[in-house]
């Protein structure tokens, strides 16, 4: 044990003059500052190392940031030189946050430019924003029927609708749905009348700061809507076949839907009536049998709500019925348009009224409605039952019940002697 802490005792001390030597060359090694702990060193030998270490470790410490210790350059530090913005430390300058700030306030500020990254993000939420409301009207729009319209309808208002160009969008997809589904065209008008008074109360503002007009946007899209439908389709001439009587069909279905949607809206006043007569006028002109036949349809629409003396554009459709006596009495016109056309003048002159029942689908209706109007067709069923005489059909005429009455019947394998027994 002796010979251990003589050891010890060498081996401490040469380290420690290995590190005064090394201190005075200037060069500090990781392996000088911490040695390696002996083998087996003594209580005494292991209670002194490490204050001696730490004692050789703070001064050169020291030496290395000039002679003054981490603390004294913190309270040095943390008192004085507040008013010139920086400090020397060990021959160095160490700036303040003071300093800092002011330097700040001098530089100019940086503006965004259209390219730039911010500017680019805003640009990019923006537009991530219109397209999630397109959607959610998208969605809305395939959903609706006569009985959701209610809630549908509030959802539709709530789908964060605050732009020209939502108003738009939301007006093009009402349109391109109504050309398509006749049955709904009413309702899709409901929606339009019910839109027109809900954004006159919003008050949404354009680009430009004016309030959105939400009538001109219809008209632009009315006649948007008939101008595309006006002339076939480019390349309708070289389909042959089915191909070509189908194109016909879709282009001939949305030029009807467009006009009827026009129609019911020029009825409900939602659009100017000045358009009647330059509508008119224009599918006269171009005399083809979809142009022809959508005429017919607009006339129907538009004829009970202004065929009057007291509206004050009376005399545009007095020349259009005019016309249309001129195509009747044309042979070159197509007998199926003539046939058309001459309901049109049968209907105007009966007071637009219908005087033969039409082979049109019916219109949709609320299932409130359906089983109404099952309850009355059972129960006329049932009363004709009652009343009826047995062998006869339920709700059958006399004259009906006379003709099932006098039918001659003959027996199965009786032979072809007479006329056969009589009823």
């Amino acid at each position: 044990r002796p010979a251990a802490l003589g050891e010890g005792g060498e081996s401490s001390s040469k380290s420690s003059e290995n590190k005064r030597y090394s201190q005075s060359q200037g060069k500090v090694s990781d392996k000088d500052l911490c040695p390696p702990s002996p083998a087996a060193p003594s209580a005494a030998a292991a209670s002194s190392a490490p204050f001696e270490e730490e004692d050789d470790w703070r001064q050169s410490r020291q030496q290395a940031s000039g002679g003054r210790s981490f603390r004294e350059k913190e309270s040095r530090g943390g008192g004085g030189g507040g008013g010139k913005g920086a400090r020397s430390s060990g021959g160095r300058s160490v700036r303040t946050s003071d300093s800092w700030r002011q330097d700040e306030e001098k530089r100019p500020k940086l503006e965004k430019s259209e390219n730039s990254w911010a500017s680019q993000q805003q640009v990019k939420q923006s537009l991530d924003e219109d397209a999630k409301v397109t959607r959610e009207m998208k969605s809305i729009l395939n959903k609706l029927t006569i009985e959701k319209f209610d809630t549908l309808y509030q959802k539709l208002l709530e789908c964060g609708i605050s732009t020209r160009a939502h108003i738009e969008t939301l007006m093009r997809e009402v349109f391109e749905k109504a050309t398509t589904q006749h049955h709904f065209i009413m309702m899709y008008t409901d929606l339009c009348i019910k839109l027109n008074g809900w954004l006159a109360e919003q008050g949404i503002c354009g680009e430009d700061g004016e309030p959105v007009n939400f009538k001109r946007i219809l008209l632009d899209q009315c006649q948007f809507s008939f101008e595309t439908y006006l002339k076939p389709p480019a390349g309708l001439d070289d389909l042959s076949g089915d191909e070509q009587f189908e194109a016909k069909m879709k282009y001939k279905t949305k030029m009807l839907g467009n006009m009827k949607l026009v129609g019911l809206l020029l009825c409900n006043k939602v659009l100017s009536s000045k358009i009647i007569g330059p509508c008119t006028k224009e599918l006269i002109h171009y005399q083809s049998e979809e142009t022809l036949e959508t005429l017919c349809a607009f006339l129907e629409t538009i004829g009970p709500a202004f065929d009057t003396k007291e509206w004050k554009s009376h005399a545009f459709l007095e020349d259009a019925f005019h016309e249309v006596r001129g195509l009747v009495a044309d042979k070159k016109t197509p007998a199926r348009i003539r046939c058309l056309l001459k309901d049109v003048l049968d209907l105007r002159a009966a007071g637009w009224q219908k005087l033969r029942p039409s082979n049109a689908p019916e219109g949709p209706m609320r299932m409130a409605e359906v089983k109404s109007q099952w309850v009355k067709d059972n129960s006329a069923q049932a009363k004709g039952a009652a009343g009826g005489k047995p062998g006869t059909p339920s709700g059958a005429s006399p004259a009906a019940q006379g003709e099932w009455e006098t039918v001659a019947t003959t027996k199965r394998g009786g032979g072809g002697g007479g006329g056969g027994g009589g009823g």
